[in-house]
C-alpha cells in the first residue's frame, strides 16, 4: 500500500499514487513531496525524484507514519486510464475499480490565495539558497514575472478564441501573481506579515574613531554595529510548526523520567538539583549556546581577518537525538565582525543583547504577589501617571495626586534606602500646577519634539548650510502658505482600509443599522479606519458609558463605512458586542470584564474616549494613559 503525500488516500501501487498526485495535486506549494513511510519522512521538490525514491526504497510498500489512516482508493488511476494525455504510467486493469470523483469548484478568493502563497513560497525558496545573493534573487523574480506574463497573455489569447471571455478572470489572477512583490522591501514585508520571517535587528554596541578625508582628515565617531535575531520570535515559530512542540515535550518527559542510560543534559545533576526544582508545575526547556569565529574569505590572502565573523548559535538540546544534528535545527542569534570585539569590554557589550533577551524577570504579571512592596511602588507610580496624562479630571483630583506622590516618595526611601533626587522634589509641585493650569498633558512638549522632524527633513534635503535657519523657516512658511491658500482649516483627517460589499443581514441580523443607514441591501465593511491619527480595527474595545461607577466597554466586531456627510465628516459605525465590567483590580490596574450577548451600533464620536482599548489576558482591560 502506498499513501499520498497530500491527502489521506492509499493506493495499491506506485503508479497509482503518482497518477493520483499528478491529477489532484498538480501544483506543489510548501514542504514538497513527503514520503509517509515509517522511518523515512524525506521530502522532494519534484515529482520525478519522489517517484524515483519510491521505486528505489519502497517498491514493496511498508508501514506508514502514525498520522496516515488507511483508506483504499484507486480513483485517480481510474480517471487517468480514460485520458491518454494524462496517463504516463502502465496501469494494471485489475487495480482500477469504477469510482467517480467529484472535484469541488475553486472560488476566486481561494485561487488568489493559492497563487499568492505559491509566489511567497517560490520567493522564500530563492532567498534560502546560500550561494545566491539577493540581487540575483531580484533578477530571477523579475525575469520570472516577465516570462509568466508572456505565457499567460498568449494562453489568454488562445483560450479566448475558443471559450470566449469565461476564463479571463482566472488569467488576470495568474498575470498578477507577483503583484506587490516587485521590490525587495515589498517581499520582506510580505514575508514578515506571514509571521514566519524573523528579520535581524541591528544593534550598536560601541563607537570608534576613524579619520575621513585625504587632504584635510577629520576624526569621526563610527558606530560598531552587529546583527541580532530575536530568539523568542524564532522559537515561537519553530515550536508552532506541526508536531514539533509535542515531539520535543514528549522526548523531554521521557528523558527526565529516565535514570539510565544518561544521554542528555537534563539527566545531569545540575538540571535535576539546581534548575528543575525552581520551576515546579511549569514547562521549562533548556537552550544550548555556542560562539565561534569564522573566516568567510581566503584565510591566507592579504585581506584575511578583515571580515572575520563572530557567530552566536543556539539550539534546544532536548530535541530527539536523530534531529539534533540537523543544521536547520541550530539557530543563529548574533553575528558581529570579530575585529569590532577588540574594544574595551567588547565581549560584554556584544553579548549583552543576547543576555538581556535570555533574562526574564523572576516575577511578571500575575506571578507578582499582591502584597509585594516593590509592586506597590509601581502601582503608585502607575496611578500618578494616569492622572498626569488624563485629558480631563474631576475637581479635587489634584489633592489626591499630592497624596499619591507623598506615599510614593516615602515608600521609595523605605525600599531603596536612599535620598530623593531633585526630580522627586519637582513632582511635589504637580498638584499645584494642575490647580493653576488644568490637565498637565496639554502642556506636554511631546508634539513639539515631533515638529522637529519637519525642519530636519528640509535640512537634509538641502546641500547648503549657509544661513540654515533662514532655509528651514522659509520652507516651513511656504508650506504654511499652501495650507492657507487651499483653505485647509481644522478638518477631520481620516483613512479607510480595504473595504468590501457585504449584505447587511450578515453583519446586522437584528437590523440595528437601519437607524443610521438607509435600508440598502449591501454595506461597505472596512478592515480598519484611522481618524485624526487614531487607529481602529476589529477586536478593539470602546469605552461607551459608566454604570455603577464602573466603565462600560464594547468590542468592535465589524466596521461599517458609509461615506462622508455634507460637512465632510466620515460616517463610520462600529458593530459591537457588549462587555460586562465585573470589578477593578488595583494589582493589575485593569478592569475585569466578561463577554456579553447584546449587539449594539456605536457611531464614531459617541464614545467617552476617542482612543480604543485592548483586552489582555482574555478578560482584563487597561485604560489608556
Amino acid at each position: 500500500m502506498f499513501p499520498c503525500s497530500f491527502c489521506e488516500l492509499v493506493f495499491n501501487s506506485i503508479d497509482n499514487v503518482v497518477g493520483h498526485i499528478r491529477l489532484f495535486h498538480p501544483v506543489n506549494f510548501g514542504s514538497g513531496y513527503v514520503c509517509k513511510f515509517s522511518d523515512c519522512d524525506r521530502s522532494y521538490d519534484s515529482l520525478a525524484t519522489f517517484t524515483e525514491h519510491l521505486k528505489r526504497n519502497h517498491v514493496l510498500g511498508g508501514p506508514f507514519l502514525n498520522n496516515v489512516p488507511i483508506v483504499q482508493n484507486n480513483a485517480a488511476a481510474t480517471v487517468l486510464a480514460g485520458d491518454p494525455e494524462l496517463n504516463d504510467f502502465d496501469l494494471p486493469a485489475g487495480d482500477l475499480p469504477d469510482v467517480n470523483i467529484e472535484v469541488d469548484p475553486i472560488s476566486e478568493e481561494t485561487l488568489c490565495k493559492t497563487f499568492s502563497n505559491a509566489a511567497l513560497v517560490f520567493m522564500s525558496k530563492l532567498y534560502s539558497v546560500n550561494t545566491m545573493n539577493r540581487s540575483d534573487t531580484d533578477l530571477i523574480i523579475s525575469y520570472s514575472n516577465q516570462l509568466l506574463l508572456s505565457i499567460v497573455l498568449n494562453l489568454k489569447r488562445k483560450v479566448r478564441e475558443q471559450y470566449g471571455h469565461d476564463l479571463d478572470r482566472v488569467f488576470d489572477i495568474a498575470e498578477n501573481v507577483f503583484q506587490g512583490l516587485e521590490t525587495e522591501s515589498q517581499r520582506f514585508s510580505a514575508l514578515q506579515s506571514s509571521e514566519v520571517f524573523v528579520k535581524p535587528d541591528p544593534f550598536t554596541f560601541d563607537y570608534v574613531g576613524e579619520y575621513h578625508g585625504n587632504y584635510d582628515p577629520v576624526l569621526r565617531q563610527v558606530p560598531l554595529v552587529g546583527q541580532h535575531v530575536k530568539m523568542l520570535n524564532v522559537l515561537k515559530v519553530f515550536f508552532e510548526l506541526p508536531g514539533v512542540f509535542d515531539t520535543v515535550l514528549n522526548n523531554y518527559d521521557s528523558l527526565v523520567n529516565s535514570e539510565s542510560p544518561v544521554c542528555n543534559l537534563v539527566q545531569g545533576k545540575l538540571w535535576k538539583d539546581n534548575i528543575w526544582p525552581n520551576f515546579a508545575g511549569k514547562t521549562v526547556l533548556p537552550l544550548a549556546g555556542y560562539f565561534d569565529d569564522t573566516e568567510p574569505d581566503n584565510c591566507q590572502g592579504s585581506h584575511a581577518t578583515d571580515h572575520k565573523l563572530g557567530c552566536m548559535y543556539y539550539s534546544c538540546p532536548v530535541i530527539p537525538q536523530k534531529f539534533l544534528a540537523a543544521l536547520k535545527n541550530i539557530f543563529v542569534s548574533t553575528v558581529v565582525l570579530c575585529n569590532d570585539r577588540n574594544v574595551l569590554n567588547g565581549n560584554e557589550k556584544v553579548f549583552r543583547v543576547t543576555i538581556e533577551e535570555l533574562y526574564l524577570g523572576e516575577m511578571i504579571g500575575d506571578l507578582v504577589p499582591e502584597d509585594d512592596p516593590v509592586c506597590e511602588l509601581y502601582i503608585l507610580l502607575r496611578e500618578i501617571i494616569d492622572i498626569l496624562f488624563a485629558p480631563e479630571y474631576s475637581a479635587g483630583t489634584e489633592r489626591f495626586l499630592h497624596v499619591l506622590i507623598v506615599e510614593h516618595h516615602s515608600l521609595y526611601m523605605e525600599l531603596f534606602l536612599c535620598n530623593l533626587k531633585p526630580k522627586y522634589h519637582f513632582m511635589l509641585h504637580y498638584s499645584t500646577l494642575m490647580l493653576m493650569l488644568g490637565p498637565l498633558v496639554h502642556l506636554s512638549s511631546i508634539r513639539c519634539e515631533a515638529k522637529h522632524r519637519e525642519l530636519k527633513q528640509v535640512a537634509r534635503a538641502t546641500n547648503s548650510r549657509i544661513n540654515l535657519p533662514y532655509t528651514v523657516v522659509l520652507k516651513h512658511q511656504l508650506r504654511q502658505c499652501y495650507r492657507f491658500m487651499s483653505g485647509d482649516g481644522l478638518k477631520v483627517e481620516f483613512a479607510v482600509g480595504l473595504t468590501q460589499l457585504v449584505h447587511r443581514e450578515i453583519i446586522d441580523p437584528q437590523g440595528l443599522l437601519r437607524d443610521f443607514i438607509p435600508p440598502n441591501g449591501f454595506v461597505n465593511v472596512a478592515k480598519w479606519v484611522s481618524v485624526c491619527g487614531v487607529y481602529f480595527k476589529c477586536g478593539m474595545l470602546l469605552h461607551v458609558a459608566y454604570y455603577d461607577n464602573l466603565p462600560c466597554f464594547t468590542k468592535i466586531t465589524e466596521i461599517v463605512y458609509d461615506g462622508i456627510d455634507f460637512c465632510g465628516q466620515p460616517k463610520i459605525y462600529f458593530v459591537c458586542k457588549a462587555y460586562k465590567t465585573n470589578s477593578f483590580s488595583r494589582h493589575y490596574h485593569s478592569y475585569r470584564v466578561s463577554e456579553g450577548c447584546d449587539i449594539t451600533i456605536v457611531p464614531y464620536g459617541n464614545t467617552l474616549s476617542v482612543y480604543p482599548l485592548l483586552i489582555r489576558g482574555g478578560d482584563f482591560v487597561t485604560t489608556r494613559c
